[in-house]
């Protein structure tokens, strides 16, 4: 694949409220920091920065679908984008909330990077940080990161916002070289004890972690996955029409299966998202169920495609080969099995008919 990080498309000059694909462009392309602005506006987060009732988890998860169905990229830096701004609107100071509220209109654009790079963590020393973190997604695109420090340990973990700013960080960006999802620059940055022009602590140690908000947050990225699965088919439906295969009856099966499938993952996180009551002790089994029904929704929605369009759907630029290889990164999230585990867990909690129960509503 040829080097496009130095490149640009039309449409990262779009005016704000124009999404990259209002028009033709080379989704291989590399996100510029206007661009991916323009984007989140379109978006718009002015009315999902709490997360906290059915209604506001409803709101935040019909948003990460639509950016997900999108571009899974854009989805994967929106949706960190909006974790950062609801953690700063539920746990920071009233500056802090203020800056969450006024994010949007005076385009930042934020990040939550908690993963320590290994062997050199992140820590704070009266204002400076020294360390780094590793799958830092959005890097030297962001102006801001949420960024944690003694992220080891759940009780004391802090979080702090800081302005990103690349006189006072470096970022590696010869380690990230996955199949998909280059375009999400998730790169190593790293600080070695300057001060940030800004960076302020955001609550008390040990809320990073406090639940039901940290695992219940799944959702959103369940959520990004699950309008990427939509936006396979959509691309799907597109390829077979353009080279007039949509009629073969096999391809038509494709076509109503792959509608099915995309319904199925968006109809998951939206039912959890109805349910979300953060006194619900099933809340999390029922958020990482859906996570599971994403996953395997997913894994057959790329199969289906690739069957369907054949090997020039692998072949850039391709529209559908970007897309795929991106889903495919993408849904590799952390720790799937022991997710799994947990719904057993709650099912079996209580005897044989005393632990989680079917949603109906």
């Amino acid at each position: 694949m040829p080097d496009l990080r130095n490149r640009s498309s039309d449409a990262d000059s779009a005016p704000a409220g124009k999404l990259a694909d209002d028009r033709p462009d080379d989704p291989r392309l590399p996100f510029t920091p206007e661009g991916l602005q323009s984007r989140f506006a379109a978006l718009g987060t002015d009315d999902i920065l709490t997360y906290d009732d059915p209604a506001s988890v409803a709101r935040t998860i019909r948003r990460m679908i639509a950016a997900g169905r999108k571009d899974a990229a854009l989805g994967r830096l929106f949706e960190g984008h909006v974790n950062a701004l609801q953690l700063v609107r539920l746990y920071g100071s009233e500056d802090q909330r203020g800056w969450a509220e006024t994010a949007q209109r005076r385009g930042h654009r934020a990040g939550v990077w908690n993963n320590d790079h290994r062997g050199n963590p992140l820590r704070e020393d009266e204002g400076r940080l020294r360390g780094a973190k590793s799958f830092a997604s959005g890097a030297g695109l962001l102006t801001h990161a949420l960024v944690t420090t003694r992220a080891d340990s759940p009780d004391h973990v802090r979080m702090w916002l800081v302005e990103l700013d690349e006189a006072t960080s470096r970022t590696d960006r010869s380690w990230w070289q996955p199949v998909g999802m280059q375009r999400s620059e998730t790169h190593i940055v790293s600080w070695d004890g300057a001060r940030p022009a800004r960076a302020g602590p955001v609550g008390g140690p040990g809320l990073y972690q406090r639940q039901p908000h940290f695992s219940g947050g799944g959702l959103r990225f369940a959520a990004v996955q699950a309008g990427a699965v939509a936006g396979l088919h959509d691309r799907l439906v597109a390829a077979l029409t353009e080279r007039e295969r949509a009629g073969h009856p096999v391809q038509r099966r494709r076509i109503a299966e792959s509608f099915s499938e995309a319904q199925t993952a968006i109809d998951a996180v939206m039912m959890a998202a109805h349910a979300y009551e953060p006194s619900d002790p099933d809340l999390l089994p029922r958020v990482d169920a859906a996570r599971h029904r994403v996953l395997e929704c997913a894994e057959r929605q790329i199969m289906r495609v690739q069957r369907a369009v054949g090997l020039s759907g692998l072949m850039h630029p391709h529209p559908l080969a970007t897309h795929l290889s991106d889903l495919a990164v993408y849904i590799r999230q952390p720790n799937p099995d022991g997710s799994l585990d947990a719904v057993a867990e709650a099912v079996l909690a209580n005897g044989p008919t005393g632990g989680l129960d079917f949603n109906t509503a």
